[in-house]
């Protein structure tokens, strides 16, 4: 089950490498790499790691034109961080959410936040929804 969670992940496509980031944002990346160590070092974006590979989720940033992080991806992060490590948040991401109507926290992130912020605390504390 877990190696299938893993390949499902993998093959979303939501997950880059530097170089590919790098290119999906028009940017260095000799500039990136520093920048994306410093963002998981502050929880400000998580990580995967595959095959010796760092590969960090496209949906973290704001646009295709800003390579920053989400507004409320740090808060997220911090919090699921308690209990969770980097394939669990993404598994996490990516999966249905009760607490959300059904729908993924990572499609709702940059238009409801705080909605994720709850959905996280929800999590995190435990509780169940129908």
């Amino acid at each position: 089950m877990l190696i299938r969670g893993q390949k499902h992940i993998l093959e979303s496509g939501f997950f880059l490498d530097v170089r590919e980031l790098a290119e999906r944002f028009c940017v260095q990346a000799e500039w990136l790499a520093p920048a994306l160590s410093v963002w998981v070092g502050e929880s400000r974006i998580f990580k995967i790691e595959y095959d010796g590979c760092s590969l960090f989720p496209s949906y973290a940033f704001s646009t295709k034109a800003s390579i920053t992080p989400q507004a409320g991806l740090q808060e997220v992060v911090t919090i699921l961080s308690q209990m969770k490590g980097g394939w669990a948040m993404a598994f996490w991401f990516i999966s249905p959410n009760s607490f959300l109507g059904g729908r993924r926290p990572q499609d709702l992130l940059a238009q409801m936040p705080h909605q994720v912020v709850l959905a996280a605390q929800d999590e995190v504390e435990g509780n169940t929804h129908g």
